[in-house]
C-alpha cells in the first residue's frame, strides 16, 4: 500500500484516474442503482420505456460529448486566458442556439417516436427534450474543470446529479408517476447540476455568461468547428453502437420482452462506465506535441481498461444469475444466459471506445472512417439477424470485434508521428 502511495504521488497521469475512477466509481454505483430501484418498482414494460429514453439520451449526449471535447481542446490550444475565453464564450452561445432548435425538434418528433417505439404518452418526450436542452451548459461547465484538470470538482457535479436524480425519480415513479416520472427526476437533477458546475467553473476562471444579441461570431470558433466535426462523427458512432441492440429488441420485440432485455443490457453496460473513466484523463493529458508521451499514457490506460473490465466481464460469466437477482431481481431471469456475452460484446466496445477517443485527441481524422465503417456493419448485421434475442446478441458481438479491428488496422497506418491534421 504504501509503495502504491508512493506512485500516486509520483505520477500526476496515476494520481489523476485515481481521483476520477473512485469518484465515478461512486458516482456509477448511484447511476445503476437508479435502474435497479426503478426496475423493482415498475412492471418491465415501464422499465423498457425509460431504458428506450435513455439509450436515445445517449445518442443526443453525442452533442455534449461534442461541446466537451471541443471545450477541452480550446483550453488545451489556447494559452492565454482572455482568448481561451473569447472562443469559450462563443462556443457555448452557439451551443445554446443547437440546443433550443434540438429542443424543438424532439418535441415536434413526439408522435412520431410514440408511435415507433410504441409508448402511451407523449409528455416523456417532452421531458427528454428538456433534460438535453440542460445537458448544454452542464457539458460546457464539467469541460471547463476537466480541462484544467479539476477532477475533484467533475466529481462532486456528477455525484450531485445522480443523487438527485436517483431520489426523485424513484419518488416519483413509487407515487404512480410512471415513465414521466423517471424522466421528470432527470430533469430536476440536472438543472440543479447546471447551477453547481457553473458555480465551480466560474470560481476556475470560466467566463460568466451573458446573452447576446447577435449570433455567434464563426470566423472567431471556425478552427474548432473542424475538430468538432470529427468529435461528432466518432462520439455518434460509439453511442449509437452502444445502444443499438436496445433499440432493435424494443422496435422488433414486444414491450415485455424488450423491458426483460434492457434489465440485462443495463448490466452488461457497466464494463463500459466503470472504465469510461479512463478515457477523459487520457484525453485531457494527450500533448499534441509529444508522441512519445502519449503512447506511453494510452499503454497505461489500456492496461487499467483491461485489469478492471476484465475482471468484471469474468464475474459476469461465471454468475450471471446471482447478480441479475441481486441487482434486478429473478424476474429478469429469462435471459440470463445473454449476460456473459453481452458483457462480452461490451468489453470489446469499451476497448475500441478508449482507442477512438484517444486518436480523436490527436486530431486523426482517419479514425472516424473506422468507426462508422465499423457501425455500418452492426446496422447490417442487425438488420439481418434479429430472429430471437440471442441473434441480436450475437450481431452485436459480431459488429463490436469489426469496430474493434478496423480501429487498429486505421491505428497501424498512423504509427508514424506526425503533425495535427486539423
Amino acid at each position: 500500500m504504501h509503495q502504491f502511495i508512493r506512485r500516486l504521488q509520483g505520477s500526476s497521469f496515476l494520481r489523476y484516474n485515481f481521483i476520477f475512477f473512485t469518484g465515478s466509481i461512486a458516482v456509477s454505483f448511484l447511476n445503476y442503482l437508479y435502474y435497479p430501484v426503478l426496475g423493482r418498482l415498475m412492471p418491465p414494460a415501464g422499465f423498457g420505456e425509460v431504458q428506450a429514453l435513455i439509450s436515445f439520451f445517449l445518442q443526443t449526449a453525442v452533442f455534449l460529448q461534442v461541446l466537451g471535447m471541443v471545450t477541452i481542446g480550446v483550453i488545451k490550444k489556447y494559452e492565454d486566458p482572455s482568448e481561451r475565453n473569447a472562443v469559450t464564450v462563443e462556443l457555448e452561445w452557439l451551443a445554446l442556439l443547437a440546443g433550443a432548435a434540438a429542443f424543438i425538434v424532439i418535441v415536434l418528433a413526439s408522435p412520431w417516436l410514440q408511435s415507433f417505439l410504441r409508448f402511451d404518452s407523449l409528455v416523456p418526450f417532452i421531458l427528454f427534450a428538456l433534460a438535453v436542452f440542460l445537458g448544454i451548459p452542464l457539458a460546457l461547465s464539467n469541460a471547463f474543470l476537466q480541462g484544467l484538470k479539476r477532477f475533484g470538482a467533475v466529481v462532486y457535479v456528477n455525484l450531485t446529479t445522480s443523487g438527485v436524480k436517483l431520489v426523485i425519480s424513484a419518488g416519483l415513479v413509487a407515487l404512480g408517476f410512471g415513465t414521466g416520472g423517471a424522466m421528470l427526476g432527470l430533469v430536476v437533477a440536472s438543472a440543479i447540476a447546471v447551477a453547481y458546475s457553473y458555480h465551480l467553473a466560474t470560481r476556475a476562471g470560466r467566463p460568466r455568461f451573458t446573452w447576446l444579441r447577435r449570433w455567434p461570431n464563426l470566423a472567431l470558433i471556425r478552427p474548432e468547428l473542424r475538430y468538432a466535426g470529427l468529435v461528432f462523427v466518432t462520439s455518434l458512432v460509439v453511442n449509437v453502437s452502444l445502444s443499438i441492440d436496445i433499440i432493435a429488441v424494443k422496435h422488433f420485440f414486444p414491450p415485455a420482452v424488450a423491458g426483460l432485455y434492457a434489465g440485462i443490457a443495463t448490466i452488461a453496460r457497466i464494463i463500459f462506465f466503470i472504465t469510461g473513466p479512463f478515457v477523459p484523463v487520457l484525453v485531457a493529458a494527450v500533448s499534441l506535441r509529444d508522441p512519445a508521451t502519449n503512447r506511453a499514457l494510452l499503454i497505461r490506460s489500456l492496461a487499467l481498461l483491461t485489469l478492471l473490465g476484465g475482471a468484471t466481464l469474468v464475474a459476469f460469466t461465471l454468475a450471471p444469475q446471482f447478480i441479475i437477482t441481486i441487482l434486478l431481481g429473478s424476474k429478469y431471469l429469462a435471459y440470463s444466459a445473454q449476460l456473459p456475452r453481452l458483457s462480452l460484446a461490451i468489453f470489446i466496445l469499451s476497448v475500441a471506445n478508449l482507442l477512438v477517443s484517444y486518436y480523436v485527441a490527436l486530431r486523426r481524422r482517419r479514425v472516424a472512417l473506422a468507426a462508422a465503417i465499423g457501425l455500418l456493419s452492426m446496422v447490417i448485421l442487425l438488420g439481418f439477424q434479429h430472429q430471437s434475442v440471442g441473434a441480436v446478441v450475437t450481431s452485436l458481438i459480431e459488429g463490436s470485434l469489426t469496430f474493434l479491428i478496423l480501429v487498429v488496422v486505421v491505428i497501424s497506418w498512423n504509427i508514424k508521428p506526425r503533425r495535427a491534421a486539423l
